[in-house]
């Protein structure tokens, strides 16, 4: 962020990037010349550093410079003095061959959301929406390994249910902050609750407390779906899951049982033509032979 007091003129800031060893890995954004307008006491800027793959390892220091001159580039006329205003940003870079896993979460919020719902004798809970802001303090992308919620009656003395995060929650990139959601099953019905949560990198606890949060009526909340199949208790997939298995299982059975019937009677059928076909081609063949022996017989004892 280029800052400035006293925003009486259009000003232009040239930005000058003298890191040795790492000036091309360095750009700015817009450019490396920013308008900074009349009036206005904060121009954002961006400096992005993409490091190759095969840079080496080590320390890269220099600075990033930057200096003012009035827009349209003349000097204050009339031997007025021109102040020329500047700053300098320090850089020091370390490339590591070390993989860093870190994230910060500056604010947490439970969204309300509807109570679940029974269609026949299955029961979908509702679907508590946990909403992070998230900050990527390492050099990967990173989320939250697992989120979850001790759901307690709006005194905060009673604990009514136990859940954890379903789905995959967004990865931040390295540098970057980022809204992301966690989604928990809750079977509560409608209320106003305490919520205990604890949010996890691997095993290390990045952040915890607790939250007041209002489970609406089926149909309140706007947008609100809930949960389908993957929401479902084990034992209720399970009696979805099981007929439809079973069911292909005697399929596949009865097929390989008439099919290793039907090659069983093919396989018969043909041992069957070579039984009623056999005897007469080897009769044939016998007599066959019989009649060229005695033809030749015959003509030897005429010589």
């Amino acid at each position: 962020m280029l800052v400035r007091g006293n925003p009486d003129s259009d000003l232009t800031a040239s930005i000058e990037v003298n890191v040795p060893g790492a000036d091309e890995w360095i750009t700015i954004e817009p450019g490396e010349e920013v308008f900074l307008p009349k009036g206005e006491r904060q121009v954002p800027i961006v400096v992005k550093i993409l490091v190759p793959n095969k840079a080496d390892f080590g320390d890269y220091k220099g600075t990033i410079r930057v200096r003012t001159q009035p827009a349209d580039g003349e000097a204050t006329g009339g031997g007025a003095v021109s102040i020329v205003l500047g700053a300098r940003i320090n850089v020091n870079l370390s490339v590591i061959d070390r993989v860093i896993r870190e994230f910060e979460i500056s604010s947490v919020k439970i969204l309300d959301f509807n109570e679940g719902r029974k269609v026949w004798w299955l029961e979908y809970p509702g679907k508590m929406k946990f909403r992070m802001v998230l900050r990527n303090t390492g050099n990967v992308p990173v989320a939250p390994s697992k989120v979850t919620v001790d759901i307690y009656d709006s005194t905060g003395k009673k604990l009514l249910e136990r859940t954890e995060h379903t789905n995959r929650i967004k990865k931040v990139d390295p540098f970057k902050t980022e809204e992301v959601f966690a989604e928990l099953p809750s079977h509560l019905p409608p209320g106003n609750y305490r919520g205990e949560f604890v949010i996890y990198n691997g095993e290390k606890e990045v952040r915890s407390g607790n939250l007041s949060f209002n489970i609406r009526p089926a149909g309140t909340v706007a947008g609100d779906t809930g949960y389908g199949f993957m929401g479902l208790s084990l034992w209720h997939k399970t009696t979805i899951v099981g007929p439809i298995v079973l069911t292909l299982l005697l399929i596949f059975s009865l097929i390989f049982y008439f099919s290793k019937r039907s090659r069983l009677l093919f396989i018969k059928l043909i041992y069957s033509w070579k039984s009623v076909y056999r005897f007469p081609i080897n009769r044939t063949k016998k007599c066959f032979v019989f009649v060229l022996r005695g033809f030749s017989r015959r003509k030897l004892s005429k010589d």
